[in-house]
């Protein structure tokens, strides 16, 4: 049996499938969401990071969303992402579950 050698280009062709499919709104949601039930908060971080990524990058996403690029870090970070995992607890806490929806898309009048 011969071993499984990929071909060049391998992890740059899955990552640019990654991206596609982290554009369209309802894979996005589904991605984040489930990063949400994971147990560790830095899954929720690389999960953001690569959604951003995705969507033209940190810089690109910061500006279309007018908050800074400093503080779209700090939202990827360590700290933060602990402080979303005990914004789950507290909603679990009541009942809730947190998750990711895409927006409605706007209708044709």
């Amino acid at each position: 049996m011969k071993p499984y050698v990929s071909g060049e280009g391998t992890i740059q062709r899955l990552q640019n499938e990654m991206r596609k499919t982290l554009k369209r709104p309802k894979d996005g949601a589904a991605y984040l969401s489930a990063a949400l039930r994971d147990d560790d908060p830095m899954v929720w971080g690389k999960a953001l990071e690569n959604l951003l990524d995705a969507h033209g990058g940190i810089s690109k996403v910061s500006k279309g969303a007018k908050v800074s690029l400093k503080k779209v870090r700090h939202l990827l970070g360590r700290e933060a992402c602990y402080e979303m995992k005990k914004w789950e607890k507290i909603f679990k806490a009541f009942g809730f579950q947190m998750i990711v929806m895409p927006k409605e898309a706007k209708r044709k009048k």
